[in-house]
């Protein structure tokens, strides 16, 4: 389940741990729907996996980071807000910053976090690969939601806590997140006017001439006239 396209566009998203693989993959998925991507990892091989994301259109920008380091990851964060905006959407791919930490870097940065538990409790089916097969096979798995350390992350950065149990559910939390966070998007917009008075133009299928090359058209048609065949006639 993903956000919708007009949800993610033109929003500044960070994903960490993105160098390649998942984080890469995440990083791609935001950068198709139209969201602006900082793409964060330790490996300088981040800055190849940004540069392949622009030369196919897509908007993003890389950044070198230990994420264990905290002035470091606060510097970072100052920088991507500068560079790209204010941050709609963070994930933590890298897997060594701890929530609650994550949390409170996020509030420092005065970034509020709208955290979401997705999924119902209990035992869901979850594709696995067969050590003796190499076939794909589904087995049922525990599933368990932390939602108090979620709770606790967006207390922490004033955000607030969604429950997701379904795919409605889910789309319903993120329209209300969209309508309570508004990101300012700037565009241009062009107005092509003509001057008809001495410019061509098509009228369907028909190429009209200028309205004055017309006009004097006319006039030279009724001095023509008035000079030969409505002379005679008067």
């Amino acid at each position: 389940m993903s956000l919708s396209t007009d949800s993610l566009k033109g929003k500044v998203c960070v994903v960490t741990g993105a160098a390649k693989s998942i984080g890469l993959g995440i990083a791609t998925k935001y950068a198709e729907q139209g969201a602006k991507v900082a793409l964060i990892d330790i490996d300088p091989l981040v800055e190849k996996s940004a540069a392949e994301l622009v030369t196919k259109g897509l908007a993003a920008k890389s950044y070198i980071l230990n994420i264990t380091d905290r002035d470091a990851v606060l510097a970072c964060f100052e920088q991507i807000v500068n560079d790209l905006g204010d941050i709609y959407a963070l994930v933590n791919n890298a897997g060594v910053v701890e929530p609650i930490q994550a949390a409170e870097l996020a509030e420092t940065l005065g970034i509020k976090v709208y955290t979401i538990g997705v999924g119902t409790k209990g035992e869901a089916p979850v594709p696995v690969t067969d050590p003796f097969s190499g076939k794909q096979v589904v087995q049922w798995m525990p599933v368990n939601i932390d939602e108090e350390t979620l709770q606790k992350v967006a207390d922490l950065t004033h955000g607030k806590y969604f429950r997701a149990t379904d795919t409605d559910s889910l789309q319903n939390i993120y329209e209300e997140i969209d309508a309570l966070e508004k990101t300012k998007v700037e565009a241009q917009h062009y107005t092509d006017y003509r001057e008809l008075a001495v410019q061509p133009y098509r009228a369907g299928l028909i190429n009209v001439p200028p309205l004055l090359l017309v006009a004097f058209g006319l006039l030279l048609a009724r001095f023509v006239l008035e000079q030969t065949w409505l002379r005679e006639l008067n």
